[in-house]
């Protein structure tokens, strides 16, 4: 979780996402013609010895991205493996509080939504469909997002209903999401498919509350 893989969606500002078009970076992409005012530093020289023309090297575009981190807090998920184990919704929230750490080392703007909790529960909340904080960076985004993600530690769960209708809502476009879930229903699995054929990609975060260490188990 220290090094967060993301998804190419990116927003059209510098950060650490490698996007597949040309301009500024690190990583080489391809040639074009020299234009009046390119930088020297990014003149091809091997090019001009060759065949006596300038050319001017792109990059890979490096952009920040939108990123909302969604916590499964709902009934459903709230299992262990055994007595005295975390339940998969404290590992759930602990991964995606150990995520956000990770991306604010970053340029990204990183907000958060929790499944199966009653907004109107928390006076931090940015919606009324769930528990949310709008992506963003700085202190304030922070605050709200450590204190919601505690407070789901230590809430009564639900069943969480419409999730394809309360993400569709809440999720800004251009935005990639992480899902932390156990992944134990068939409704959130649809919804993840649903969500990245109608552009908003996900990783999921699945935490291990298996009874045996056999994953098949």
């Amino acid at each position: 979780l220290e090094e967060t893989v993301l998804r190419d969606r990116t927003e059209a500002k510098a950060g650490d996402i490698v996007t597949s078009e040309a301009g500024e970076g690190l990583e080489f992409h391809s040639l074009r013609d020299y234009k009046s005012g390119d930088p020297m530093s990014r003149v091809e020289w091997r090019k001009l010895a060759k065949t006596g023309e300038l050319a001017t090297k792109n990059f890979r575009e490096e952009r920040s991205g939108r990123i909302i981190l969604i916590v499964d807090s709902r009934k459903q998920s709230n299992v262990k493996a055994g007595r005295g184990h975390p339940t998969a919704i404290d590992l759930s929230a602990y991964a995606a509080e150990r995520t956000y750490s990770a991306l604010m080392k970053s340029r990204h703007k990183v907000g958060l939504g929790i499944l199966g909790q009653d907004a109107s529960n928390y006076n931090k909340s940015e919606s009324h469909l769930m528990p949310y904080v709008k992506p963003g960076r700085g202190a304030k985004t922070r605050k709200k997002i450590e204190e919601i993600l505690e407070k789901t530690r230590n809430t009564e769960k639900n069943r969480g209903e419409n999730l394809e209708k309360q993400l569709y809502e809440l999720l800004p476009p251009n935005s990639q999401v992480i899902f932390f879930t156990p992944l134990l229903d068939d409704e959130l699995k649809d919804t993840l498919k649903v969500l990245n054929s109608h552009g908003f990609p996900s990783i999921v975060v699945s935490p291990d509350v298996t009874y045996s260490k056999d994953p098949a188990s």
